[in-house]
């Protein structure tokens, strides 16, 4: 025996009628000028429609008005935005967007695609380099490139198009602290010239940077951190055996390196450390206690 159900539902004429309430239209005329329509519509008259925003989504609504979303649309570029992760450079989305939005709305923008929209302001965005075919080495301030027709501009000055391609990566710090800080990532590497770890830390502009200063900093960041080694898991059992022999090597390896910088007194550490400003595989400056510089 079936039972059967009868539930009260809204008539589709009063949700038609309640929806209508919500709409907003205006007539697009000349140059781009939109105004209420008159009275009496004419053959050919453009009229634009807009369902009211409810209060929950305000927030997140970059053109909340069919002016705004009308320029949004005649403004659209093509863009490619990619993760700024060496070596796949993974795409996010590949779409068009308004060469007039904000850093901060392609920010918001982002961490909803990545699920994280509270956290918008730890997305940064790096140029594309046209001769490299790479993100450039330089990375974009915010207040020097505000829109993302300005990133998306090439910073080589002998070329002129604009790229379709813009780098993301999500930071440990905010892209307001960085930029009101200054701003050091810099790997570990052992004596044997292995790259042991990689960390960043920000330092404040009011005080001059000191190679005792600099290093303290760093070797406190050092030994705070957490290990983000990650052993390979066996894929045959053939060469379990090798692989975890290996494994172990290398693990007492690093874990030999560690113990230096974990014994290391942050206080001394510019009497053993140095800085070392490499790019394409050549050194362009060296600090340590031999070669002090101020910043």
């Amino acid at each position: 025996m079936r039972d059967l159900w009868v539930h009260g539902t809204v008539p589709p004429e009063k949700i038609e009628a309640e929806r209508r309430e919500r709409l907003s239209v205006l007539c697009e005329y000349d140059h781009n000028a939109y105004s209420k329509c008159s009275p009496y519509l004419n053959s050919g008259d453009i009229l634009v429609w807009q369902e009211a925003i409810s209060e929950e989504d305000k927030s997140g609504v970059f053109y909340p008005d069919i002016v705004s979303f009308q320029q949004f649309l005649r403004r659209l570029v093509p863009v490619e935005i990619k993760l700024n992760h060496p070596p796949s450079y993974s795409t996010l989305i590949n779409t068009q967007l308004a060469e007039n939005m904000t850093y901060e709305q392609l920010q918001r923008y982002v961490a909803r695609l990545i699920g994280d929209p509270e956290n918008y302001d730890r997305i940064r965005f790096t140029m594309h380099s046209p001769e490299t075919k790479l993100p450039y080495f330089m990375k974009g301030r915010k207040k020097d490139r505000p829109t993302l027709g300005k990133l998306l501009s090439p910073p080589v000055p002998r070329y002129v198009a604009l790229s379709r391609y813009l780098y993301y990566e999500y930071c440990k710090y905010t892209v307001t602290e960085i930029e009101a800080a200054h701003s050091l990532q810099f790997k570990l590497f052992n004596e044997r010239v292995k790259p042991i770890s990689q960390h960043w830390i920000l330092m404040p502009r009011e005080i001059p940077i000191t190679p005792v200063e600099l290093f303290s900093t760093c070797v406190r960041e050092i030994q705070e951190a957490k290990s983000n080694s990650v052993h390979s898991f066996p894929t045959t059992p053939v060469c379990r055996k090798l692989r975890r022999e290996k494994e172990l090597q290398e693990r007492d390896v690093l874990d030999s390196d560690m113990m230096f910088y974990q014994d290391l007194d942050p206080d001394d550490a510019w009497k053993e450390l140095r800085l070392v400003d490499v790019w394409r595989g050549r050194i362009y400056n060296v600090f340590d206690k031999d070669h002090p510089r101020t910043f």
